[in-house]
């Protein structure tokens, strides 16, 4: 009983690291985007005011 109960609060471990690795990733991935969209818009806006750029 006790090996099982070791197997099983291993596993939900593991899973708790894979959960919070893959939320992490999520939130870099959305940091990722918007900094895009923000670098895009202020080109837009730099490309709209001046042709020079």
């Amino acid at each position: 009983m006790i090996h099982a109960l070791l197997v099983l609060a291993a596993v939900l471990f593991v899973l708790w690291l894979l959960f919070h690795a893959a939320g992490g990733l999520i939130n870099l991935i959305w940091l990722l985007i918007i900094i895009a969209v923000a670098l895009w818009v202020v080109g837009f806006f730099f490309r709209g005011g001046r042709r020079t750029i």
